[in-house]
Protein backbone atom coordinates (compact mmCIF):
# COMPACT_ATOMS: atom_id res chain seq x y z
CA UNK A 1 0.00 0.00 0.00
CA UNK A 2 1.62 3.35 -0.67
CA UNK A 3 0.27 6.39 1.12
CA UNK A 4 1.42 9.82 1.37
CA UNK A 5 2.84 10.75 5.07
CA UNK A 6 2.92 13.49 7.31
CA UNK A 7 5.93 14.34 9.12
CA UNK A 8 4.99 15.39 12.41
CA UNK A 9 7.29 16.68 14.96
CA UNK A 10 6.21 15.64 18.07
CA UNK A 11 4.75 12.41 19.03
CA UNK A 12 1.42 13.54 20.45
CA UNK A 13 1.03 15.48 16.75
CA UNK A 14 1.27 12.07 15.58
CA UNK A 15 -0.92 10.44 17.42
CA UNK A 16 -3.45 13.62 16.83
CA UNK A 17 -3.22 13.25 12.81
CA UNK A 18 -3.75 9.78 13.34
CA UNK A 19 -7.28 10.27 14.94
CA UNK A 20 -8.56 12.95 12.85
CA UNK A 21 -7.42 11.10 9.83
CA UNK A 22 -9.39 8.03 10.63
CA UNK A 23 -12.54 10.14 11.92
CA UNK A 24 -12.73 11.27 8.97
CA UNK A 25 -11.98 8.54 6.41
CA UNK A 26 -13.23 5.32 8.35
CA UNK A 27 -17.31 7.36 8.69
CA UNK A 28 -17.12 7.58 4.29
CA UNK A 29 -15.66 4.37 4.39
CA UNK A 30 -18.71 3.08 6.75
CA UNK A 31 -21.27 4.98 4.74
CA UNK A 32 -20.32 5.73 1.12
CA UNK A 33 -23.06 8.00 0.36
CA UNK A 34 -23.09 11.19 1.94
CA UNK A 35 -25.58 14.38 1.45
CA UNK A 36 -23.02 17.21 1.08
CA UNK A 37 -24.72 20.70 0.48
CA UNK A 38 -22.70 22.17 -2.68
CA UNK A 39 -25.31 22.29 -5.09
CA UNK A 40 -26.76 25.82 -5.90
CA UNK A 41 -27.77 27.84 -3.28
CA UNK A 42 -26.85 25.33 -0.54
CA UNK A 43 -28.86 22.43 -1.82
CA UNK A 44 -27.62 19.20 -1.44
CA UNK A 45 -26.22 16.38 -3.47
CA UNK A 46 -25.36 13.07 -2.88
CA UNK A 47 -21.70 12.11 -3.45
CA UNK A 48 -20.31 7.92 -3.27
CA UNK A 49 -17.24 6.93 -2.00
CA UNK A 50 -15.65 4.56 -4.87
CA UNK A 51 -16.82 1.06 -4.30
CA UNK A 52 -13.14 0.27 -4.51
CA UNK A 53 -12.38 2.37 -1.32
CA UNK A 54 -15.43 0.89 1.36
CA UNK A 55 -14.47 -2.07 3.46
CA UNK A 56 -15.86 -5.51 2.18
CA UNK A 57 -15.21 -7.28 4.80
CA UNK A 58 -14.23 -7.06 8.90
CA UNK A 59 -10.86 -8.38 7.29
CA UNK A 60 -10.47 -5.01 5.43
CA UNK A 61 -11.20 -2.92 7.86
CA UNK A 62 -7.97 -4.79 10.43
CA UNK A 63 -5.68 -4.49 7.29
CA UNK A 64 -6.48 -1.18 6.88
CA UNK A 65 -6.01 0.28 10.90
CA UNK A 66 -2.94 -2.20 11.01
CA UNK A 67 -1.50 -0.07 7.74
CA UNK A 68 -2.25 3.32 9.38
CA UNK A 69 -0.88 2.33 13.31
CA UNK A 70 2.57 1.27 11.33
CA UNK A 71 2.84 4.60 9.78
CA UNK A 72 2.35 5.85 13.12
CA UNK A 73 4.53 3.61 14.61
CA UNK A 74 7.17 4.36 11.93
CA UNK A 75 6.48 8.34 12.71
CA UNK A 76 7.33 7.48 16.83
CA UNK A 77 10.12 5.80 15.83
CA UNK A 78 11.84 8.36 13.76
CA UNK A 79 10.84 11.14 16.55
CA UNK A 80 12.51 9.01 18.93
CA UNK A 81 15.36 9.08 17.03
CA UNK A 82 15.61 12.53 16.37
CA UNK A 83 15.61 13.10 20.15
CA UNK A 84 18.32 10.55 20.92
CA UNK A 85 20.98 12.28 18.60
Amino acid sequence: MNMKTNKPKTIQEAIDELHTFLECDLYTRFRPAQSLPIGKNGKEEVWFRDEKDVFKSEGDFVRYLEAHFKILQRQIKRLQGVRNE
